[in-house]
């Protein structure tokens, strides 16, 4: 399919091939900035502006630069991650949750944020995720934004929260503070397949200018308040009540603050004092871990501006698009492994067990088995295969240096994928041919990537590239106990 329009976002402008891009005359209905003409595949627009997203103010993104939060951004070690990691996306880690940036890991960047919790432990201290900070532009009166990422993998049985208030873990402050929004993923097997999270909402005034204690209770001198965290006011003030002990009749919250021991927190009530739009977390409550533990990844974390209908999303009838470029190809591969870290039931702790898929463009290709690696060569512009063959690179040698020698031969008008099942393995010729087309995991190196590094032979592994160079990959090794996971490719080329 040839491309009709493609915006450049760098050049902030649009590229129209074979196709016709109207902004004058244009019949749209309300509230309708833009369409795709489905019937000539031309994109008819009004107003035409590019989504932003508010979060670019930040001046980094965890799904980009992942390696801030390593201590050693040259060895990116499981454990060596700092503590808290650094705003404005900070892990909230506890001793039995752990949050980092796996590189390679990411769908469509080259990091994947990782929250992981080992199996079989009880829920204590495993409250944890990622603690995100809102920039200014995503935090106007009255407009409204679409929070959105992307996410794979498996929960264990337990929701991943999302929410955002002013502290996540403890969002009222102990003084009634409420949260703006939530809305929570119910709990998920995604089979390491990509899911789409997204949420809209408006920034309100109410919770922009919220007086903190305006929901409190009043003091009274004639009572004895109980034990228990809630706010009491008193002459401008809320004061925060503490728990294990009474106030003393007559005494004001001034005075048992200042003495200590019934008040552990004392805040103006001054319209807006608390940013109730100040954090937003992804990750998990307390949850105790079953044989799986946790393994999700998440990736394109967004913040978009949707006050003026900007933002191009197809919705079933028209297109809102962020960046707004039609591809040529949609491939989905998937790669697999047999089970080699066994949960005690005969099956995988990751679950990277099954059968190896490949789709193109809604057609299945193949979901299906064969030990080894599987090698599709597709014409980019006609589509054809022009090549779809098994290579058993664990058990035959040979076939290994065959694979090396038909990866050799593909041009630059042919896009390829690569897929594994049960077992893979490499030799000298193919680690060469890999090596040429600048493929990290699919390399017998060392590298702590490298699907080969940790022994084993079941390792997950899917690739999808043009003629001589990689595109994009996805796998992990056999052995590796935290971050295992299906092969999974999912992209437009």
């Amino acid at each position: 399919m040839a491309v009709n329009v493609k915006y450049v976002r760098s050049e902030a402008a649009f590229i129209v091939t074979d196709g016709l891009l109207i902004e004058d005359e244009v019949s749209l209905g309300a509230n309708v900035t833009a369409k795709l003409n489905r019937t000539n595949g031309n994109f008819e627009a009004l107003n035409l502006d590019e989504t932003y997203n508010s979060l670019d103010s930040i001046g980094w993104h965890v799904n980009d630069q992942g390696y801030r939060w390593w201590s050693d951004p040259n060895n990116q070690v499981f454990g060596t991650e700092n503590e808290g990691g650094s705003s404005p996306w900070r892990i909230y880690k506890q001793s039995n949750i752990y949050t980092t940036a796996r590189k390679y890991a990411g769908k469509d960047n080259l990091y994947g944020l990782h929250l992981f919790r080992y199996p079989n432990i009880s829920s204590s201290s495993t409250w944890g995720g990622l603690a995100l900070y809102p920039p200014a532009l995503s935090k106007l009166s009255g407009h409204k934004y679409r929070f959105s990422f992307d996410y794979r993998g498996n929960t264990g049985g337990a929701n991943l929260d999302v929410y955002q208030n002013y502290e996540i873990g403890w969002g009222n402050m102990g003084v009634n503070l409420p949260t703006p929004w939530g809305k929570s993923i119910s709990s998920f097997d995604t089979d390491w397949e990509w899911r789409r999270y997204e949420h809209e909402f408006e920034i309100s005034d109410e919770y922009l200018n919220w007086i903190p204690g305006q929901n409190s209770q009043v003091w009274n001198s004639t009572t004895s308040y109980p034990s228990g965290y809630y706010g009491i006011t008193y002459n401008g003030y809320v004061y925060r009540k503490y728990p294990g002990v009474a106030t003393t009749v007559g005494l004001t919250p001034e005075q048992e603050y200042q003495n200590g021991g019934v008040y552990n927190g004392k805040y103006p009530m001054t319209p807006g004092y608390f940013d109730l739009y100040r954090q937003i977390k992804i990750g998990f409550t307390y949850n105790t871990q079953g044989t799986r533990g946790t393994h999700v990844y998440v990736d394109n974390i967004q913040m978009t501006d949707i006050t003026s209908n900007q933002s191009f999303k197809y919705n079933g009838t028209t297109w809102e698009a962020n960046q707004l470029e039609e591809k040529t190809i949609h491939v989905f591969a998937k790669g697999t492994g047999a089970v080699t870290i066994d949960k005690g039931d005969g099956g995988d702790r990751f679950a990277c067990e099954g059968n190896r898929v490949l789709i193109i463009n809604d057609t299945q290709i193949y979901n299906t088995s064969g030990r080894g690696l599987r090698l599709t060569v597709i014409d980019e512009d006609t589509l054809e295969i022009v090549r779809d063959e098994d290579f058993d690179t664990y058990g035959v040698d040979s076939r290994r240096t065959d694979l090396a020698n038909a990866l050799s031969e593909i041009s630059d008008t042919h896009i390829w994928t690569l897929t594994s099942f049960d077992a893979i393995g490499i030799n000298s010729a193919l680690e060469s041919q890999m090596e040429r087309m600048k493929s990290v995991l699919h390399r017998d190196n060392g590298s702590i990537y490298s699907v080969f590094t940790g022994g084993g032979v079941r390792h997950p592994y899917a690739a999808v590239g043009r003629g001589q160079k990689v595109i994009k990959e996805d796998g992990a090794n056999a052995n590796d106990s935290v971050y295992k996971r299906k092969g999974v490719i999912d992209l437009k080329v």
